[in-house]
């Protein structure tokens, strides 16, 4: 995962039919990971229109939205870097998956309604690969929007890297010696503007935009309240040692930290092998890192928008003193977890705000995809075991269920106790029959609060019929008893 970056965008142009234009987009790259580190680069992405128009373009950390319009045999092209941090995968060994980007047209806003999506298409774009680009071309007619993004990763600790292209590549794919703003637009913070030589970076006070400058112009400029970068350094120490991407106004910023501490869990009783024993593991939560700066001591209360169902979000402490110097907090989440790239069909957008009283002074976006089926109970209430599908031959499957309790006082626990009662018929329960087998191997645990706790039903199927039964779940919770489902389907292996 990578600190936030706040995109950028490209206004419209039209392009000339026979001989268009290639425009550049810079787009700030990242090699996480990096051992050694390695440090950002910005990169040069390149897009055309051919017979239309390109009414926007803008990207976020190797995601990118262009909205087009054209006649009927309009044609879209996108130049990325190949050696633009793209990819996970081990740099020396062989490839697993489909690393290309997944390109979409037509995704309606987020938060509409699922019928919107039935005008969505995954596309297929031809790709001309040379030594320096992936050049990927999209005929289209009408007005459309297209995103694209890398989906494809291993795991969230290999580290990122692009292609190994020749040494002239250099030239048309890195961007050097280009303007601060243009600099701030492509996701580097003010405080790692590069400035050409004789040339110092000043910051306005509030941590506004950066300029770079000649001696005798910088001297005017602090004069009139911005601040050398050695001044900077030495009002806010602490916002340079972080790695976040700062989001600012005028009173507060705020850094969020994407690459979060990952709480794991053992959710399933060591299994014996030859060599020893082998236990599955689940992230129990994440947890984010938050340091918010102030121009003066304001207490903030922290809060969590847009939070999708199954999610569980929890900021410790709910109120800080925010100060120049800046303060900390931290923001776990469960259910979902952080996704490194947006996909819009898939994906919620939480914002993640700082208010004094009912006034919003800072927020940001995190792009969060849903992760297991997680329970909220913040009194004794049945869980929610969601629905599990297996094929009907001989097949074994964990259905993995979250659980956790969020109590007003944030104290006490709950003991659990699940029984499996059967599967339901009609208004009846019927014992459970031979071609299904289902456990529950860690039935009695004990929820304490604020802390996530996952269980896993194991589902076996033998011979079973085709279709869709409930099987139900005794529930003692407290001092309570609750009667939980979960909805099975199960498909026949041989029209697969």
């Amino acid at each position: 995962m990578a600190p936030f970056l706040v995109y950028s965008s490209e206004q419209a142009f039209a392009s000339d039919t026979d001989n268009p234009q290639w425009h550049k987009y810079y787009q700030l790259g990242k090699f996480l990971y990096s051992k050694p580190p390695k440090p950002d680069q910005i990169f040069i992405y390149q897009y055309r229109v051919t017979n239309g128009t390109v009414i926007e373009f803008k990207g976020e950390l190797g995601a990118f939205t262009a909205q087009i319009q054209g006649n009927s045999n309009a044609t879209f092209e996108i130049k990325i870097p190949r050696n633009f941090p793209y990819t996970d995968q081990l740099e020396n060994g062989p490839r697993y998956g489909d690393t290309s980007p997944l390109f979409l047209m037509d995704v309606p806003p987020f938060g509409s309604p699922q019928k919107d999506f039935a005008n969505t298409k995954t596309l297929k774009p031809a790709n001309k690969t040379s030594d320096c680009f992936f050049t990927y071309s999209i005929p289209f007619s009408g007005n459309h929007k297209i995103q694209f993004a890398w989906t494809y990763m291993l795991s969230s600790s290999f580290q990122y890297h692009g292609d190994i292209i020749p040494q002239y590549c250099n030239d048309q794919t890195i961007a050097n010696n280009i303007p601060p703003l243009q600099q701030i637009k492509a996701g580097v913070d003010p405080k790692d503007v590069k400035c050409i030589q004789d040339f110092r970076l000043v910051i306005k006070s509030e941590l506004g935009s950066p300029a770079c400058v000649k001696s005798d112009t910088a001297k005017k400029l602090v004069e009139r309240g911005w601040m050398t970068l050695e001044k900077f350094k030495d009002i806010y120490p602490n916002l340079l040692q972080d790695q976040g991407r700062a989001l600012t106004n005028s009173k507060a910023v705020m850094i969020v930290n994407k690459e979060p501490v990952i709480h794991w869990q053992s959710y399933y009783p060591p299994t014996p092998y030859a060599s020893g024993y082998d236990a599955s593991h689940i992230r129990s939560y994440e947890e984010f890192s938050i340091v918010i700066y102030s121009t003066n001591e304001t207490d903030l209360g922290l809060y969590a928008l847009n939070v999708p169902a199954g999610a569980w979000i929890k900021f410790v402490p709910q109120h800080i003193m925010a100060s120049p110097y800046g303060s900390h907090a931290k923001m776990i989440m469960s259910g979902y977890i952080a996704s490194l790239t947006h996909n819009p069909i898939s994906d919620k957008i939480v914002t993640i705000q700082a208010r004094l009283h009912s006034e919003n002074i800072v927020a940001a976006n995190l792009s969060v995809t849903s992760y297991h089926t997680l329970t909220v109970l913040h009194n004794a209430s049945s869980i929610s075991f969601g629905d599990s599908e297996l094929f009907n031959s001989q097949m074994a499957g964990n259905h993995i269920v979250g659980a956790v309790y969020d109590p007003v006082d944030n104290s006490g626990s709950l003991p659990v106790k699940l029984s499996v009662l059967g599967l339901e018929n009609g208004s009846k329960i019927t014992p459970v029959p031979p071609w299904l087998k289902v456990d529950i191997p860690i039935a009695d645990f004990t929820l304490n609060s604020t802390e996530p706790y996952y269980f896993t039903v194991v589902l076996t199927t033998s011979n079973a019929p085709q279709g869709t039964f409930d099987v139900v779940i005794g529930e003692n919770i407290g001092n309570q008893h609750f009667v939980g489902k979960i909805r099975l389907n199960i498909f026949n292996m041989r029209n697969s």
